[in-house]
């Protein structure tokens, strides 16, 4: 085969498909397709009589449309019918039954392509006598009028008689019509031998249950004319089309019934038959059902913006309807709402589109995302600055930050950013992410003063204590703030609470004592101080002892001396001895070189003294006492030997004394204190036996 014709048939063949593709899309598919053919009256004849008032209501019904420029093919009757069942007259130009030879006709015929191609086919007649009756005439029935019977159980493209049925098997329940069916009213009701009112009253008692069922069922009712009535040379008819999917108005396209043959093989993409192969199906009268389509600018945004939708729904809406969760407005009967959201997160978006074939419902899952507004977080490594120092301020919480200009700012587009300002400062920052902008955050900076700060204790030098003794230490500060720390240590170990006075007490040896003090004031210069070392000798206390023979007492050894009667210290009694005048606890401090002092031991001292003028003892009399400096001791036993005599005053002090070398006493010994101030003084005789003290007063 030649390539070049080879490839010539299969551009046409493409051509062909693509057509027959492209027509199918651009009719409906109804249901349902019930074609009622009407005889011999012209389109000016039916439109707009008041003997049709049916008719004519269908014409301008709300789902009907009325074709101003069809006509019939030929003249007379059965060519016409012919042609808008197979789309070609089948060589017969008469009313006359086609002769027997030539039947069954086994051209392609619209009832044979739909049983063919999966769809279903019936013809009611009215008045037809029985199922599949094949004779000329029955009544008012005639055969001219049922094309379909020409092709009754034909080997090709041929029609089960069967599918012949009167009008009687018209289901009264529309859902069991076929696919596509033909009612031929009789020829007294579609005005071949009656009247236009009679044709229009049949039509309205027969067909207006299924013209408003159609109306809601995606089905569709076509009224025709075979022809007019041969009085106008143009054969100008009336068609009408009434359904669910038909859009209601005029169509002033010229048709005829190769049009409309065409258009039903559209409507369920059946192969063409005769002229409906180079016909133009109408495709301009019809509503088909909404397919919703929506679009919006932008689909994410930020809180509190807005987003424009429109409406993209074909096929001619007459109504939508918006839904938008969690917008303002939620909904919207506009082809444009403008939108806005307030809260993050991700929304639907639903529209709802419709008209007279029914609605569609896109719902849009997630179209909608709003991002989250920032939610900036500020930190500082420091809120309190020293002057001079630099901050480290971090802002979190976004992708990108703008920090306004302010004192001390080292600009930055980072999160973070450093500072060093001369005086208190207010740092503010914007932040964002995915395009959204958070709201302004800010932190202060206080600045401080560099503080001079200083610390000692007290005693600041070297000291001596006395063992046993607590000694106290004092803190003395400047710039210490609210709430300054103390470590004080003993020999360089840590001691003490955290407190600024420090006490020492019974250490038994010399140690040595420091703090080291810091300060609470951010910006104290220096932070930590520590003070000198204070070295503390510990003195040792003396050991005192006393002794005494009667009113004589006498203490160890020490640097310094006070004596004491019954716990309360004797005036200018100060020395290692003591003469006791009175009866009592006598008791002794002594004092170091260091001033540190110990108690002594307690002894009691029991005195017998005598009156002003005289006295007396076991042993001994004193006369006169009190005396003038003058005075006699008298022993009552005439053989003691008196060994010494001691006058000593008050604060101990010996101020008399006379050694008798073992002299035996006279009954009477006179004494010559002469030059002794006055007061009261302590005598004391000591004999071989015996030491006895007497008070001794002077005048």
């Amino acid at each position: 085969m030649n390539v070049k014709f080879l490839s010539i048939i299969l551009s046409l063949s493409f051509l062909l498909l693509w057509q027959t593709n492209c027509s199918s899309q651009l009719v409906p598919t109804p249901d349902h397709v019930v074609v009622v053919m009407l005889e011999n009256h012209g389109y000016s004849s039916i439109i707009g009589s008041a003997d049709a008032p049916y008719i004519n209501s269908l014409a301008n019904d709300s789902f009907g449309a009325l074709f101003t420029q069809s006509f019939g093919v030929t003249h007379p009757s059965q060519p016409n019918y012919m042609y808008i069942f197979s789309g070609d007259n089948q060589n017969v130009i008469l009313d006359l039954t086609p002769v027997s030879f030539l039947l069954p006709f086994s051209s392609r015929n619209l009832g044979a392509s739909l049983l063919q191609n999966g769809r279903t086919f019936t013809g009611y007649s009215e008045d037809l006598p029985s199922v599949g009756y094949t004779g000329d005439n029955s009544g008012a029935y005639y055969r001219k009028h049922a094309p379909w019977v020409n092709w009754l159980d034909g080997a090709t493209n041929g029609i089960p008689s069967a599918l012949h049925q009167p009008f009687t098997s018209f289901p009264t329940n529309y859902n069991n019509l076929p696919t596509l069916s033909f009612v031929i009213p009789n020829q007294q009701h579609d005005m071949h031998d009656g009247t236009i009112n009679q044709a229009d009253v049949w039509l309205q008692q027969n067909i207006d249950g299924y013209a408003q069922w159609a109306k809601a069922h995606n089905s569709l009712l076509t009224i025709t004319f075979d022809e007019d009535d041969g009085l106008v040379s143009s054969n100008q008819i009336a068609t009408i089309f009434i359904g669910q999917m038909v859009k209601q108005g005029q169509y002033n396209e010229t048709i005829n019934h190769n049009n409309v043959l065409r258009t039903m093989e559209d409507m369920y993409a059946l192969p063409y038959a005769g002229a409906s192969a180079t016909a133009t199906a109408i495709t301009d009268c019809w509503v088909y059902k909404p397919v919703s389509a929506m679009s919006a600018t932008p689909t994410a945004i930020c809180p509190g913006d807005s987003i424009a939708f429109n409406d993209l729904t074909s096929h001619l809406p007459t109504s939508i309807s918006w839904s938008f969760p969690g917008g303002t407005p939620s909904s919207s009967v506009s082809s444009s709402p403008l939108v806005t959201y307030t809260t993050a997160g991700v929304y639907d978006a639903v529209l709802i589109a419709a008209n007279q074939m029914g609605a569609d419902t896109l719902i849009m899952p997630a179209y909608i995302t709003v991002h989250p507004k920032p939610i900036l977080q500020l930190s500082a490594d420091t809120f309190g600055l020293c002057l001079g120092d630099t901050a480290s301020i971090t802002a979190s919480g976004a992708n990108l930050y703008n920090w306004f200009p302010a004192p001390g700012l080292i600009y930055s587009n980072a999160g973070t950013m450093k500072a060093n300002p001369a005086t208190d400062a207010a740092y503010s920052v914007i932040g964002a992410s995915l395009g959204c902008i958070s709201d302004t955050a800010q932190v202060v900076i206080h600045v401080d003063s560099v503080l001079a700060a200083s610390f000692n204790v007290n005693p600041s030098s070297d000291t001596t204590v006395c063992s046993g003794t607590i000694l106290p230490f004092t803190s003395i500060s400047t710039n210490g703030g609210n709430l300054p720390s103390y470590q004080w240590k003993i020999d360089g170990t840590n001691t003490g609470t955290n407190a600024p006075t420090f006490s020492t007490f019974a250490l038994g040896s010399n140690y040595s004592v420091s703090c080291k003090f810091t300060s609470s004031a951010g910006c104290a210069i220096p932070h930590t101080i520590t003070s000198p070392t204070i070295h503390v000798t510990v003195s040792q206390l003396p050991n005192p002892l006393i002794t005494g023979l009667d009113s004589a007492l006498s203490s160890t050894p020490a640097a310094g001396y006070q004596w004491l009667l019954n716990g309360q210290p004797i005036q200018s009694a100060n020395s290692q001895t003591y003469i006791a005048i009175s009866s009592g606890i006598y008791q002794v401090e002594a004092f170091n070189a260091d001033g540190c002092s110990a108690l002594s031991n307690s002894l009691t001292v029991n005195l017998n003294t005598t009156g002003i003028n005289a006295i007396t003892s076991s042993s001994f009399s004193i006369f006169p006492n009190p005396s003038k400096g003058q005075f006699m001791i008298s022993a009552e036993d005439k053989t003691t030997v008196l060994s010494k005599i001691e006058i000593v005053d008050l604060p101990g002090r010996l101020v008399y004394q006379n050694t008798l070398d073992n002299k035996e006493v006279s009954p009477s010994i006179q004494v010559n204190t002469q030059g002794l101030h006055n007061g009261t003084y302590l005598l004391t005789i000591t004999s071989k036996h015996r030491r006895q003290t007497i008070r001794l007063q002077i005048e």
